[in-house]
């Protein structure tokens, strides 16, 4: 599903515009963004929850010249889905 079609099903079942429907998913988008490094993260829809997680430094290899290098350590999106999506995982 691309975003205006997300949007378009989105401002359906809402009875709603699209462009209010692209406002309200916008500032649930900054939202999330805003508030993912807080612990616990942003619960969302039944269960789903994003967070961010910290990947740590490591070393690696230039691809091109086989030198070694250091991956500096950052911090990574992570969505961890409830029960509810479970059950799509084998659809």
């Amino acid at each position: 599903m691309t975003h205006k079609e997300l949007i378009r099903e989105f401002a359906e079942k809402a009875s709603i515009s699209q462009k209010k429907a692209g406002e309200y998913l916008e500032s649930l988008e900054s939202i999330v963004y805003e508030n993912m490094a807080d612990e616990g993260g942003v619960k969302l829809f039944n269960g789903m929850t994003v967070t961010r997680s910290y990947k740590n430094a490591r070393e690696g290899r230039n691809p091109a010249t086989g030198e070694a290098i250091t991956i500096a350590g950052r911090y990574s999106p992570k969505v961890k889905f409830g029960e509810r999506a479970k059950g799509f995982a084998n659809a």
